[in-house]
């Protein structure tokens, strides 16, 4: 069954951005802010295959905080900001597909970058095998 919190906008966005990996058939995610040459900045998730661009989802700056937190919680790490790379993994569950991915936290000094690859689903990683509902 479906609680608050997984009804709540965040979760379904961070969901969203995830599953897209699979229809774009992506090899990465990279979700962070990038200077425009206009002297704007831009908050995306940008789909990767093979180092190249593929698709671009453009996402509300106000949004960064939380989708941040959102994924490192399910990757299980401290979802507080941090001076320090943080890595972990992320299964998840949508209808009979599952999905892996390998994420990256760099801190803000390092541009607060997240990336996240699309890894092969595999039955061997112990806690983080239990997939999130998606």
């Amino acid at each position: 069954p479906a609680t608050v919190a997984d009804d709540s906008p965040i979760v379904k966005k961070v969901n969203y951005i995830l599953r897209g990996a699979k229809e774009q058939e992506a090899s990465a995610i990279h979700i962070d802010v990038l200077e425009q040459e206009d002297g704007t900045s831009e908050f995306a998730a940008r789909y990767m295959r093979d180092e190249e661009v593929i698709q671009t989802l453009p996402l509300q700056v106000e949004e960064r905080a939380k989708i941040t937190r959102r994924l490192k919680v399910m990757s299980r790490i401290n979802p507080y900001p941090s001076s320090e790379l943080a890595e972990g993994r992320i299964r998840l569950k949508t209808g009979r597909d599952i999905q892996e991915f390998h994420l990256k936290f760099f801190p803000e000094e390092a541009g607060g970058k997240t990336i996240l690859t699309v890894q092969e689903p595999t039955d061997s990683q112990g806690e983080s095998a239990q997939p999130h509902e998606g």
